[in-house]
């Protein structure tokens, strides 16, 4: 959960709220013996959506991530379901461990949804260990630890504390590091 002056927010957000400007957490991985990867640099995971009003409200689509559609009757509630859509599309990738894609620029049209930032890190966890071939009982072996105890750091409805996730990325000689924009 977030908090803000000592006061937990009702949904998990990487911005800040209150009279602070927007600031994105950036995310990036990097491999302990070379440099940060070509492909990725700093990723932000706010995904573009279309936003389309209709008579009943507003629908949101992803180009990216197109299991997450979905709507609602204002602007700002269509908002909040698309970040709700937009976690539990995650759960496909998660279910089938298949790849998820990393956001794409925004098109004119298109806004930015934010992927809460816990959620994000485990993305990149699965897309490292699908591309490293990493099974979880593979990383439990690195870890010392059990499959089970891997099964919930890759699991998006478990709390994971950021240092073990950390430790997970350094299992697989990657660095994980954040950056404020």
């Amino acid at each position: 959960m977030a908090f803000e002056n000592g006061r937990p927010l009702g949904r998990p957000s990487n911005r800040l709220r209150g009279n602070e400007k927007d600031t994105k957490i950036q995310i990036q991985i990097q491999d302990r013996h070379k440099d940060i990867h070509k492909d990725r640099g700093n990723v932000m995971f706010g995904y573009p959506a279309q936003f389309v009003k209709g008579r009943e409200g507003y629908v949101v689509s992803f180009r990216d991530i197109p299991e997450a559609l979905t709507s609602g009757a204002t602007k700002k509630e269509a908002y909040e379901m698309a970040v709700d859509a937009l976690a539990t599309a995650m759960e496909f990738y998660f279910e089938d461990r298949r790849q998820v894609p990393i956001p794409s620029k925004a098109r004119k049209g298109e806004e930015l949804v934010d992927l809460p930032t816990s959620v994000a890190v485990k993305v990149l966890l699965l897309n490292e260990m699908l591309k490293e071939h990493v099974t979880p009982s593979k990383l439990a072996k690195r870890l010392d630890t059990s499959p089970q105890t891997v099964t919930r750091i890759v699991d998006l409805h478990h709390a994971t504390k950021i240092d073990t996730l950390a430790c997970a990325f350094k299992a697989m000689g990657k660095t994980l590091t954040f950056s404020i924009a």
